[in-house]
């Protein structure tokens, strides 16, 4: 399954997105506020969360997409949604240093809740360092409001996250309210 916006292309991890994932994931700047990844990223990390991707994508209704330029199929980066079983979801993403600043995280972000809305998501969750005035903006911009603080774990420990909810003006709406969201903001 794949995605189409106006200028990206949310489809599955291919191999050959290997040598991208392991540029951007390397850069400092991109990996200091993720909080899964390894740093330093290896190939072998790389072929690893290409396979778990590509399992995610023989279920149906996959929520883990690679963030690719629409014209020359490039991977920008990475977004996806972590399901429960009660609708509840949580929101992860990110962008290799080069395509910051241009809108690309906001539109992946808004066709990927499209996508999930129907498929049952009643409320998304965001979990962003406090520094990180990019994500916050990004988030804010989709319609994601402040909840407080969490800890979450990270490769070096326990981190201390904003904590950020979608909620939707009614059930299974999450996806109207991120829209109406966007559609009142600029690109972030």
């Amino acid at each position: 399954m794949e995605i189409l916006t106006g200028r990206l292309r949310l489809r599955c991890l291919l191999p050959t997105d290997a040598g991208d994932l392991v540029a951007h994931l390397n850069d400092w700047e991109v990996a200091r506020w993720l909080a899964r990844p390894p740093y330093p990223y290896s190939a072998a990390d790389a072929d690893e969360f290409i396979a778990f991707a590509r399992a995610c994508h023989a279920k149906p209704h996959s929520l883990l997409f690679a963030i690719a330029d629409r014209g020359t199929d490039r991977l920008m980066g990475v977004v996806g949604i972590e399901m429960e079983p009660d609708g509840a979801g949580e929101l992860g993403y990110w962008l290799g240093r080069p395509y910051w600043g241009r809108g690309y995280g906001q539109e992946a972000t808004i066709a990927l809740i499209a996508q999930a809305g129907p498929g049952g998501l009643t409320q998304l969750v965001a979990f962003v360092h406090p520094e990180n005035r990019r994500s916050l903006g990004l988030l804010q911009g989709c319609g994601f409001e402040p909840s407080g603080t969490a800890l979450r774990q990270g490769r070096d420990g326990d981190l201390l996250m904003h904590r950020l909810v979608l909620r939707p003006r009614s059930p299974d709406a999450v996806a109207e309210t991120a829209a109406a969201a966007a559609s009142g903001a600029s690109s972030a």
